[in-house]
């Protein structure tokens, strides 16, 4: 999945257990990047943590 260009693997597994396959299918890549970019430039800290407790914010439009 497109999702572990931005974690490792450990990072992964996190996500895997947190969430459904199915879900994380649902994921727009494109709005998943352009929300992590977003947050990137900002230069939130711990961005992995914010992807692993809060991926929720990458469903918003």
């Amino acid at each position: 999945m497109w999702l572990r260009e931005y974690l490792n693997d450990t990072e992964y597994l996190l996500i895997q257990d947190k969430y459904s396959e199915e879900y994380l299918n649902t994921i727009d890549q494109n709005n998943f990047i352009a929300i992590y970019n977003i947050l990137k430039k900002y230069n939130i800290s711990c961005l992995k943590d914010v992807i692993i407790k809060y991926l929720e914010i990458f469903l918003l439009n």
